[in-house]
């Protein structure tokens, strides 16, 4: 075969058969590695033979869009490398050959659906309202012809925004080929929990001090409380003012212990388990590590509190 190769022949039987070559001046690719299959008519040689020349690599295909010339010359030193002689061949081949990459035009009213379905689909923030106002995409875009595939994503934001960034991926066999980004322009309707009168600073807000109203998502604090819930048993950390919506920097829950109160001292390590009566030295939350003295011992020790009447100590 290698013979046959160098030769450029095959022998039929009825006498030698010479493998002719011919391209034109212009050729427009698909792909973005170019072959000798793509650019040339190849006859004489058996079929074998002929799948080896058409998977000769030659180059790289332009850009979509665009076009690139290659000379005769850097052909035939292809086919040289490749182990095969453009002399013993029958080459019909042009002084300079313009290869052109075949595209698509994608309208940017489809890229405006595709972004209106993805959000739809995967809404940047659940439980509200959505409504979608406009998206804005660059313009048309070309993309190689073929199978593509294509994927959204959001821009990271630190908080929900009604202004969506998003970025649309292109791709063709598993490999990118375009990127571009987009932005959608969305309302978020909401029922948050609002302030029905002013607040006093430590005090405890009850479900009678609020009342629900229907907001934007996208024109409140990124640290806003959207459920009743997560004010339960918190008190107002500073004062706060009617028609308010609560943000979670002004809440706080009460002390759980105060200075001289009596509670249980808990040290525990393996099976051993030691309880005592101790004296709370300050304040302290569920979770906070405080001074406690042990009324036993007389010392002082640090315990985490569990609740208001259990303080554990920890080794």
């Amino acid at each position: 075969m290698a013979g046959v190769l160098l030769l450029g022949w095959v022998n039929t039987g009825l006498g030698a058969v010479p493998i002719v070559v011919t391209i034109p001046e212009a050729v427009a690719i698909d792909d973005a590695d170019v072959v000798l299959g793509d650019l040339a008519k190849l006859t004489g040689a058996d079929q074998l033979l002929t799948q080896q020349l058409q998977a000769v690599k030659i180059g790289r295909a332009p850009v979509v869009g665009h076009s690139r010339t290659i000379s005769r010359d850097y052909l035939f030193l292809r086919l040289r490398q490749a182990g095969y002689d453009p002399a013993l061949m029958t080459m019909n081949v042009p002084e300079k050959i313009t290869l052109s990459r075949r595209a698509v035009k994608l309208s940017a009213e489809d890229m405006e659906m595709m972004v209106r379905a993805h959000i739809t689909a995967h809404p940047p923030f659940t439980g509200a309202e959505m409504t979608i106002t406009a998206v804005r995409i660059p313009g048309d875009i070309l993309l190689p012809t073929g199978d593509i595939q294509h994927e959204i994503h959001y821009l990271q934001q630190s908080r929900p925004s009604g202004t969506l960034p998003l970025n649309i991926f292109f791709s063709k066999n598993g490999h990118p080929v375009k990127r571009l980004t987009a932005t959608a322009t969305v309302t978020l309707l909401k029922e948050v929990p609002v302030t029905r009168r002013p607040i006093a600073r430590y005090e405890l807000i009850q479900a009678e001090d609020l009342m629900m109203q229907t907001m934007d998502v996208a024109d409140l604090p990124a640290n806003t409380v959207f459920d009743f819930e997560e004010i339960n048993g918190q008190r107002a950390r500073r004062t706060i003012g009617p028609r308010t919506v609560l943000r979670k920097d002004q809440l706080e829950y009460p002390p759980a212990v105060q200075r001289g109160d009596r509670v249980i001292i808990i040290a525990a390590s393996g099976g051993l388990r030691i309880t005592t009566l101790g004296e709370v030295q300050h304040t302290g939350k569920v979770g906070e590590r405080i001074k406690v003295v042990n009324l036993d011992s007389n010392k002082t020790l640090f315990a985490r509190v569990i609740d208001s009447r259990t303080v554990q100590v920890e080794f």
